[in-house]
């Protein structure tokens, strides 16, 4: 890894390696973000192409490898990592299960609660696994010590919520929080909810305890990966797993 250029090469290919996911939705193209109102530094079009805030993301992560294996601050080493992590983060976004692609999660994360979860999600993982993500790309040696700094999260207002809701269904499906955060980030938006159920329902202990749960067994994987688990999935009674076109969306719709 010695360049900019290599590195939107490599960019999904590094995430897939590092969170284990079946594949990458992105479609090669890397556009510089327009102007947004809501101020975004970086966004995974429904159509997969990934887009960048020039100043924010593009221009710090060029100036990383100008600066190529030269001691930076440790202000200096932040922005480069604050941009890393945003292209990790909209990267993840991308990823998909066998059968489905990014775009697939359109019309569900129009949703609200889907919106909050996938964003939520998305984020945590990233953070949770940046450094997996700079170890692959070789980029300690680009920017000695960009391991070690920190940069704070992008949806501190969702983080909590998150990590509890991952450390409930881990502890009911014999799951680490982090684990259970990695396999919902693996899928699209309209899988992650469909993913956690599963996961309980995964727990036998966990569905004769509790009556009202009504699952049954299904043959989809319970996640992308390529195969850090090999139980036999299951779903919630009663849901639904459409297959819907890749769509770009007209109109309002909001974007990952």
């Amino acid at each position: 890894m010695s360049s900019y250029q290599e590195l939107m090469a490599e960019q999904a290919r590094a995430a897939v390696r590092v969170t284990d996911a079946h594949h990458s939705s992105w479609n090669r193209r890397v556009q510089p973000l327009p102007a947004q109102v809501d101020d975004r530094r970086a966004i995974a079009r429904w159509d997969g192409t990934l887009q960048y805030d020039e100043r924010r993301v593009t221009a710090p992560l060029r100036e990383m490898f100008d600066n190529a294996g030269r001691e930076q601050s440790r202000a200096v080493l932040g922005r480069y990592r604050a941009a890393l992590k945003d292209v990790f983060h909209e990267n993840i976004h991308l990823l998909a299960a066998a059968g489905t692609s990014h775009g697939m999660g359109h019309d569900a994360y129009q949703e609200e609660a889907v919106e909050v979860l996938d964003e939520a999600v998305t984020e945590a993982h990233s953070y949770n696994d940046l450094n997996a993500y700079i170890d692959v790309l070789g980029l300690e040696e680009i920017a000695p010590g960009i391991s070690s700094v920190q940069y704070g999260q992008s949806y501190p207002q969702y983080m909590p919520a998150v990590e509890t809701f991952a450390n409930a269904v881990g502890r009911r499906s014999g799951l680490d929080g982090a684990e259970v955060i990695r396999r919902l980030a693996v899928v699209n938006a309209e899988d992650k909810f469909r993913v956690a159920a599963e996961l309980i329902c995964s727990d036998e202990a966990t569905v004769r305890a509790d009556p009202g749960l009504r699952c049954r067994r299904s043959s989809r994987p319970q996640d992308g990966g390529a195969g850090r688990s090999n139980r036999r999935s299951t779903r919630l009674s009663g849901s639904s797993d459409p297959r819907r076109a890749l769509v770009e969306p007209a109109g309002p719709a909001k974007d990952s």
